[in-house]
């Protein structure tokens, strides 16, 4: 309900529905490895960004993002090139709006 403090006062009340659907999970599946690339494929819902992001550590903060796509469809074939110097490196995907 809005209430307006004027002379004279006026009020409206409207009702609405929200329908919330079902979250379509992402998953991150390998393609492909070389010595200074890795290749792998992102499935999920079609619209928001996707934000590929990468760590060499785990527990860590320090995300660096190596890259961002609104796909048309899915899934989605993402490249890291940036593989030497890493002896190990953890992926995730964060959906931007």
């Amino acid at each position: 309900m809005v209430t307006a403090n004027s002379v004279p006062s006026a009020s409206v009340m409207q009702s609405f529905y929200v329908r919330v659907n079902a979250l379509t999970p992402v998953t991150l599946t390998p393609v492909s490895k070389t010595a200074t690339q890795f290749q792998m494929e992102v499935t999920g819902p079609v619209g928001p960004d996707y934000i590929l992001q990468a760590n060499g550590i785990l527990p860590e903060s320090n995300w660096s993002s190596i890259s961002t796509n609104t796909p048309a469809s899915s899934p989605l074939n993402v490249t890291d090139t940036n593989l030497s110097g890493f002896g190990n490196r953890f992926y995730r995907v964060k959906l931007g709006p």
